[in-house]
C-alpha cells in the first residue's frame, strides 16, 4: 500500500466576514512536518477552511494517498456527503452560483489528481493535538493579515 500522508487544516475569520487566516499541517510518511499558512484581508470562515484543505493537498506534488482532517463540516461533507456531486448536477459547480467556487474548483481538482483522499471530520477545540496546532496557526495568520503584515 502507498504511504499515507496525514494533513490537518483549519481556517479562522474574525469578524466573519473580515480578516481571515488559514493553515495546513502535513506530516509525511518520513515524519517530516510541513506547515503552510496564509490569509485574506476580506474573507469568510468558510473560505479560509477551504484554503486550509487546499494547502494540505498542494503540499505534495507527486500523486499521493492523503488523509485530510478538518473541523469544518462544510469541507468534509462536501466530499463525504456528496455535496459536490449535487452541486454539479444542479449546474452550480464551476459557476458564480456556487459560493467560494474559485476555491472549490481547485480543491476538487487536487483531490482528483491524488491517488486517494480520505476526508475526516475532527471536533474543533476538543484537544486533538494536530487540529489545535492548525487552529493556532490559522488564528495567528488571521491576526497578521488584520495588521496588514504580509509575507
Amino acid at each position: 500500500m502507498a504511504d499515507v500522508i496525514r494533513g490537518f487544516s483549519d481556517g479562522s475569520c474574525y469578524p466573519n466576514p473580515g480578516p481571515g487566516g488559514w493553515a495546513s499541517v502535513v506530516t509525511l510518511q518520513s515524519g517530516e512536518k510541513r506547515i503552510r499558512t496564509g490569509g485574506e484581508l476580506e474573507s469568510t470562515n468558510n473560505r479560509m477552511e477551504i484554503m486550509g484543505a487546499l494547502g494540505v493537498l498542494c503540499e505534495v506534488h507527486e500523486r499521493s494517498v492523503f488523509e485530510v482532517y478538518s473541523d469544518s463540516q462544510y469541507v468534509v461533507n462536501a466530499f463525504n456527503q456528496g455535496w459536490i456531486r449535487k452541486w454539479k448536477s444542479e449546474g452550480k459547480f464551476g459557476t458564480s452560483r456556487l459560493p467560494n467556487n474559485d476555491l472549490w474548483v481547485p480543491l476538487v481538482e487536487q483531490a482528483l489528481y491524488h491517488t486517494k483522499v480520505t476526508w475526516h471530520w475532527v471536533r474543533g477545540h476538543s484537544g486533538h493535538q494536530e487540529n489545535e496546532e492548525a487552529d493556532k496557526l490559522a488564528c495567528d495568520a488571521r491576526v497578521r493579515w488584520s495588521r496588514g503584515e504580509r509575507w
